[in-house]
């Protein structure tokens, strides 16, 4: 019988000072699989964060030290030779992701608004030294939500099985950008695309002027007495007697005013001003 020179098992090898994150293709639309889980896609900052010998790192997508952006991560307690692939957010009142609450966090005039910052690690790419990323996703998966990392400051969200489509449907509901397909058997190939992740964005909406010119005149055909939505082009129309307008008089306009000035839509001239002249 030969002794055993070098365990292979448990070799350890030093952190990447450079590692690049593995980031998703877009998918046509959601679906649903029992070869995916599924998560949220989150709306902030891209990031790496570890700790070996020297000290904790937090990175960002080029590599560039996000620690004097977000100090607050400093605080960070993670065990020695790990590494977190995640995402930095800030959060509103209703714990929803915000990026322009987070961005309000960075640079001279920095605003502490929303709760956070919160590093939300979805991914386990070394652990006590040892590289994870030839392992499947529900490896890695399984042994970041046991490690025990949950914090004030570092959130380990669950995942969903198998049901992309409803899971796209109730993130829609809340305001949410989309979410993230990952296959269960898949390995984490840093600084790729494949199609081993896939992102479903929520389907875009746009705020439009709801609004028209009325009229009950006789002189005027019954085209001219309808109420549209313009969205560079009239895509809708209704009759007058189907809307709720109270009094209408000769070429009254009826304007959403809360959401009008948002607009950048190719409108008339006409309805800018009024827009305007009603919200200012």
């Amino acid at each position: 019988m030969h002794p055993t020179l070098i365990d292979v098992g448990e070799a350890t090898s030093a952190l990447p000072r450079a590692l690049t994150p593995m980031r998703p293709r877009l998918a046509r639309r959601a679906f649903n699989s029992p070869e995916y889980i599924f998560e949220l896609k989150w709306d902030g900052i891209r990031a790496l964060v570890a700790r070996d010998a020297t000290g904790l790192r937090v990175t960002d997508r080029g590599g560039g030290d996000l620690l004097p952006a977000v100090p607050e991560l400093r605080e960070l307690r993670l065990p020695e030779g790990t590494v977190l692939d995640g995402e930095i957010v800030v959060c509103d009142s209703r714990g929803r992701p915000s990026y322009d609450l987070l961005a309000g966090r960075l640079g001279p005039k920095a605003a502490k608004r929303g709760r956070g910052p919160i590093f939300v690690a979805f991914d386990l790419l070394y652990a006590d030294g040892r590289p994870l990323i030839a392992r499947p996703l529900a490896e890695r998966r399984a042994r970041l939500l046991g490690a025990g990392l949950g914090s004030r400051i570092l959130a380990v969200p669950e995942h969903l099985d198998d049901d992309g489509e409803p899971f796209l449907e109730v993130v829609a509901e809340y305001g949410l950008e989309g979410i993230v397909a990952k296959k269960r058997d898949g390995r984490y190939v840093p600084g790729t695309r494949t199609a081993d992740w896939l992102k479903c964005h929520v389907t875009p909406r746009a705020d439009v002027v709801v609004g028209g010119l009325v009229s009950y005149g006789p002189h005027l055909p019954d085209a001219y007495r309808q109420i549209g939505v313009y969205a560079g082009r009239i895509i809708a129309g209704a009759k007058p007697s189907s809307l709720p307008v109270i009094q209408p008089t000769k070429f009254e306009l009826v304007i959403n005013l809360q959401r009008a000035k948002r607009l950048r839509l190719a409108i008339t001239d006409k309805l800018h001003a009024l827009a305007d002249e009603v919200i200012e």
